[in-house]
């Protein structure tokens, strides 16, 4: 099992937050572990990091992985 550290830019509020939780609930083998504006710590399991980047990207955010455990 993996950590990324996923910075995420456009994020503004809560809600934002929130979709981004949904929206990594649907990624089979990642876990959120911590999300905030801008910010998220996903746990995965057996899933590629672009596939999890893929998925906030679809929300309209631009995301990129700046470290990996």
């Amino acid at each position: 099992m993996k950590t990324l550290e996923i910075q995420i830019d456009g994020m503004h509020c809560g809600g934002c937050v929130k979709r981004v939780e949904d929206a990594l609930k649907k990624v089979p083998g990642a876990a959120a572990e911590k999300v905030e504006v801008g910010h998220a710590r996903v746990k995965v399991d057996g899933v590629m990091p672009d596939i999890v980047v893929a998925a906030l990207e679809r929300l309209g955010f631009d995301a990129r992985v700046v470290k990996e455990v």
